[in-house]
């Protein structure tokens, strides 16, 4: 019972969120007059690519796929992927444009402002083979947002195989690999949040990042010309964001507050 009414108190929380901090990953989307306060239509017009959930605040359906929205957004909050979400009882006419406010709950793709039509195949492959947990969510997004098989165009650092790093190395002057368990590590969280903080500095930079998933010794591994020539344990933090920002040529500011 304590975790239905923790679910429901999410669900009914007012407060819009416009920061990508460790604690918020998903913005609500409302058309209520605030210094914060995001539409519909400026999110999806704004963000290149965006992922929207339409919901309700009733139902033990709506709680389920909240939850499991939320937990994909906070695993790849630190993507190129925006994460929004509209109450489609409190703001029923905005949801009205873009969807059917009686069809919740419901994700929505859009990329460059268009919404991005999906098979129904892979909604039933999502809901049956996933049933929506983060994994379905990584999978149904890297297919319809993504360039490639890996969606390398989705991250700040290009997923790959372990296999993979020697070539992905000797391509790139200077480059940084990181490894780690899985996407919700909190040093996977770490990793990518340095990265993202850089990406948005306006560093132009040659070096490339790179991760691998699926290892029990977590760390992050500086190449040059090819070569490994440093290396840091993932659990420590100050160090790695030294690390990465070392390979990064230009001064980066990173924010602490973040």
């Amino acid at each position: 019972r304590f975790l239905w009414l923790t679910a429901l108190a999410r669900l009914c929380a007012s407060e819009p969120c416009t920061i990508r901090d460790l604690d918020c990953a998903v913005l609500q989307l409302t058309e209520e007059t605030c210094s914060t306060c995001v539409t519909l239509e400026d999110f999806v017009s704004n963000e290149e690519y965006a992922y929207v959930l339409f919901y309700s605040s009733l139902g033990k359906l709506n709680r389920d796929l909240y939850d499991k929205f939320e937990r994909t957004a906070q695993e790849w909050k630190w993507s190129r992927i925006s994460f929004g979400r509209i109450d489609v009882n409190r703001d029923r006419k905005m949801a009205e444009k873009f969807h059917d406010p009686t069809m919740v709950p419901t994700n929505m793709i859009f990329v460059r402002g268009e919404a991005v039509p999906v098979l129904i195949e892979d909604l039933d492959v999502l809901k049956k083979k996933y049933e929506a947990q983060p994994p379905g969510q990584r999978w149904w997004l890297t297919k319809y947002m993504g360039n490639d098989k890996k969606g390398t165009n989705l991250h700040y650092s290009i997923p790959m195989k372990a296999g993979k790093v020697k070539k992905f190395v000797k391509r790139n002057p200077a480059a940084v690999i990181g490894y780690f368990a899985d996407e919700s590590s909190k040093q996977y969280q770490e990793y990518h949040r340095v990265l993202w903080n850089i990406a948005f500095s306006g560093t132009n930079t040659s070096a490339a990042a790179g991760t691998v998933t699926g290892v029990k010794d977590e760390h992050v591994t500086v190449f040059r010309d090819g070569a490994p020539v440093e290396n840091v344990s993932a659990m420590d933090f100050e160090a790695l964001r030294a690390l990465v920002q070392e390979v990064f040529p230009k001064e980066v500011a990173l924010k602490e507050d973040l």
